[in-house]
């Protein structure tokens, strides 16, 4: 059994999962979707999300970070990019079982690796 060993290698395996814990303890356990759409609420949401984004940059890329992109011109688009399409994902309502961790992880680069091609930009490492 491969168990993480650093700090950063914990964040990279459980990305998802904090990003979710960081949102729900930022802004309560409501779901997004059920909490309303109004648009200074879904505008503050997308500025939340593009703003952890800017922050992944202190994680390696190689640990499920964007830790490549630290000091491009272009992050700040990237994360713009990213959050808008997060947030589109967190606001569609679930049905049926929750997403696996794997499953979310997956759906997760998929969302970093279509950005990072509309921008020019390498794809992001498998972590």
């Amino acid at each position: 059994m491969n168990l993480p060993v650093t700090l950063s290698q914990v964040v990279a395996r459980h990305r998802g999962a904090l990003l979710c814990m960081a949102v729900i303890s930022a802004f309560g356990v409501v779901p997004v979707h059920a909490a309303g759409t109004a648009g200074s609420d879904t505008q503050k949401l997308a500025e939340s999300y593009a703003a952890m984004c800017t922050k992944a940059v202190r994680i390696p890329a190689a640990h499920g970070g964007e830790g490549d992109l630290k000091g491009h011109a272009k992050l700040p688009d990237y994360c713009k990019c990213f959050a808008d399409k997060f947030l589109a994902r967190a606001m569609k309502p679930s049905a049926g079982a929750p997403a696996s961790m794997e499953q979310t992880m997956q759906e997760e680069y998929g969302m970093r690796q279509t950005c990072r091609s509309q921008l020019g930009l390498p794809p992001p490492p498998k972590a």
